[in-house]
């Protein structure tokens, strides 16, 4: 599926679909771009870091998680 290049929101409900079918890589690669394009997004770490987690990749969840606090200040 192709998306618009510059519609955050499409990678955040690609990536929540592709989580949801147990593809955690996928999912990361489209938080990614998500954030890429909308540096701010609480919702894009958030879900990033717990597909991080799904994969044990801790360090990495952590760090999105860290990102999530410091942009909930």
């Amino acid at each position: 599926m192709k998306l618009r290049p510059d519609f955050e929101v499409a990678y955040m409900n690609r990536g929540v679909a592709y989580c949801k079918m147990g593809e955690y890589g996928r999912g990361i690669d489209d938080f990614s771009t998500a954030i890429r394009l909308e540096p701010n997004d609480i919702s894009a770490y958030n879900n990033r870091g717990n597909a991080y987690n799904k994969l044990g990749k801790y360090e990495l969840a952590e760090k999105d998680w860290g990102m999530v606090r410091q942009l909930s200040k």
